[in-house]
């Protein structure tokens, strides 16, 4: 069971840089087509 908060940290993580990434890529998008 060790393993699994393990897992779970790093699929936050992932989902976290994911996010940031998809935020600042709608920033510049908006910013582009305006």
């Amino acid at each position: 069971m060790l393993n699994l908060n393990n897992t779970n940290e790093t699929v936050q993580m992932e989902q976290s840089k994911w996010d940031c990434f998809r935020k600042a890529y709608t920033k510049y998008f908006i910013n582009e087509t305006l």
